[in-house]
Parts: structure tokens; sequence; C-alpha cells
């Protein structure tokens, strides 16, 4: 029995559907949430998921520098950046 496609794609749906051998396929296509999306893609990224709105994340081979309105935020005690910089000093 054939999957049918509404004509109409749902707001969630960001890519073409499937065609050829590969149209039953439909299930590998699902929705996620942005942060389901980082931690299945970019592992890395997760500690800076909980920044304020506006931050701003300077990222290198140092420590990294968060700023808010042009401030340098410092981290938490125990949070993931102060835990994973604790051996670099500022």
């Amino acid at each position: 029995m054939a999957t049918m496609i509404p004509e109409r794609r749902p707001e969630w749906l960001r890519v073409r559907p499937p065609k050829g051998e590969n149209y039953e396929n439909l299930k590998q296509l699902m929705r996620m949430s942005l942060y389901e999306a980082i931690v299945a893609h970019a592992p890395q990224a997760v500690g800076y998921l909980a920044l304020p709105p506006g931050a701003t994340a300077i990222v290198g081979k140092a420590r990294p520098v968060i700023r808010v309105d042009n401030k340098e935020l410092a981290f938490l005690p125990g949070s993931y950046l102060a835990t994973r910089y604790k051996a670099i000093s500022s």
C-alpha cells in the first residue's frame, strides 16, 4: 500500500519529500527541536545552549569569551564552561 503525501507540506517540513525508490522513507523525516539537532550533529556546542539571549561567544583554542551588551560575563561556578575551562586562567 502506497503512502499518500498531502499536497501541502506540513509547516515543519523544510525539505522536499523523497522521490523514486526512497518514496516510502518518509518516516526518516521527523520533527526535531533545535536542542535535539545540536546534540545529534554538534555535541561540542551543547555547553553554549544555556547562554542568555543576545550573548556572543568568541571561541577558539583558548578559553572562550562570552559577552552580553559588550560586557564580558564570568562563567557561573559549577557550569559546564566553568568546569571545562577551570584549568585555563582568564
